[in-house]
């Protein structure tokens, strides 16, 4: 398959729509895999570290300490991104 970066895998979810697995990475980048076959690599597809993976049936969601949400296709297309920034409310 494609060759990526040997790096710390944070977090893994089941393939809605195949046999395979994706990963976020700490560099920001997903990976998906087919049993120890890297398949594909959408790099650096988020500002930092992917702490967070969660499927829903069309897609899915992911996110990190950077404040932002980004939703994806069962493609894994990007479909939405959402930043937190703004709606950040602080203690007074």
């Amino acid at each position: 398959g494609e060759k990526g970066t040997l790096q710390t895998i944070l977090c893994c979810i089941p393939e809605n729509d195949g046999p395979g697995v994706i990963t976020g990475t700490m560099d920001g980048s997903i990976y998906t895999w087919n049993g120890k076959k890297l398949d594909k690599i959408l790099p650096k597809i988020a500002p930092g570290p992917i702490y967070s993976l969660c499927a829903f049936n069309t897609g899915y969601v992911f996110g990190g300490k950077f404040g932002n949400v980004t939703i994806l296709t069962n493609q894994l297309a990007v479909l939405r991104y959402i930043s937190f920034h703004i709606l950040c409310i602080k203690n007074v």
